[in-house]
């Protein structure tokens, strides 16, 4: 892409998964609790601007300098050739 907006920032959300716990179970949320999601650990995640699945990934930890960061190895990443 070469244009004069291919510079521009955009927020990428990282979807990792889902959970559907009931209204008595929100309310007993305090800190240290475990909210389980829908998906299993090897599962890939969503990469997405807005509310727009653009890639798919697996999560990955890496070395950032001193410190581990969390990062996602794209998996597979949509066509947008045909989108109006």
């Amino acid at each position: 892409m070469s244009n004069r907006f291919s510079a521009l920032p955009i927020e990428v959300h990282v979807c990792v998964g889902r959970a559907r716990p009931s209204l008595g179970e929100l309310l007993d949320l305090a800190p240290n609790a475990v909210l389980t999601l829908e998906q299993q650990i090897d599962d890939p995640v969503d990469i997405m601007i807005g509310e727009r699945v653009i890639a798919q990934g697996v999560l990955e930890e890496i070395e950032d300098g001193s410190r581990r960061a969390l990062s996602v190895r794209l998996t597979s990443v949509k066509s947008f050739e045909n989108d109006a």
